[in-house]
């Protein structure tokens, strides 16, 4: 990396600035620091040190499609819907603080995330507990919030889906968070948030500037 990156780079990570911030991710782009595909997905994802104007309100929905595989893999739609399952939590929690599945699905989640390993075992019974109390259509004793719960448990069905199926299924899992976020009865959540969040720790991620799942598993983020 020459003298000129860092010192934009460091210049970004003292200020927090945006203008800065901006500068760093030209000259990344430029010299190959920044691979073009972690570009794309920023600019895909409106993140504002690469858009002019972003919009307020974007559907992450709408440019799943748009991902690149590689070098990403699966693990880019992981952590799209993983952002989006946190920022739905409290929906459930606060209805019911004493239930802490749909938490422990994220927590597990972002634990394979950052160790790779065969889940299927541990997610089994959320899952079928997930659709044996039809979280998965909103029914039951849970009400509105089962949407919330629903979603963090078909986050983990992404850890093990053939590679073809994985942009379809994260583009369910983001719509039902779109919606749910977008109901009047998930105030003061709104559509604008969700896609601000997933903005957020995805340009982190990608930046380089931090890893949200693995501060958040050591309990630098409030969950």
């Amino acid at each position: 990396m020459d003298e000129r990156l860092r010192d934009l780079e460091r210049r970004w990570r003292n200020s927090g600035s945006l203008q800065a911030e901006r500068e760093y991710v030209a000259a990344a782009i430029r010299s190959g620091r920044l691979a073009e595909e972690a570009a794309q997905v920023l600019r895909l994802i409106a993140h504002p040190a690469i858009v002019d104007d972003p919009p307020p309100t974007w559907c992450p929905s709408d440019v799943i499609s748009k991902f690149p595989w590689e070098p990403f893999g699966r693990e880019l739609h992981i952590r799209m819907c993983l952002a989006a399952g946190w920022l739905l939590l409290p929906l459930w929690t606060s209805e019911h603080p004493d239930d802490d599945r749909p938490r422990r699905s994220l927590e597990a989640i972002g634990r394979c995330v950052l160790a790779p390993s065969d889940s299927t075992a541990e997610f089994a019974e959320l899952i079928g507990w997930s659709e044996e109390e039809g979280l998965t259509r909103g029914e039951g004793p849970f009400g509105f919030s089962a949407h919330s719960a629903n979603a963090t448990f078909s986050i983990s069905l992404l850890l093990r889906a053939p590679r073809s199926r994985v942009p379809r299924l994260s583009r369910t899992i983001m719509i039902e968070c779109e919606e749910t976020a977008a109901d009047a009865r998930a105030a003061p959540l709104t559509l604008t948030s969700l896609g601000q969040t997933v903005t957020r720790e995805l340009g982190t991620w990608l930046l380089g500037a931090g890893d949200p799942i693995r501060s958040r598993s050591e309990g630098d983020v409030p969950p």
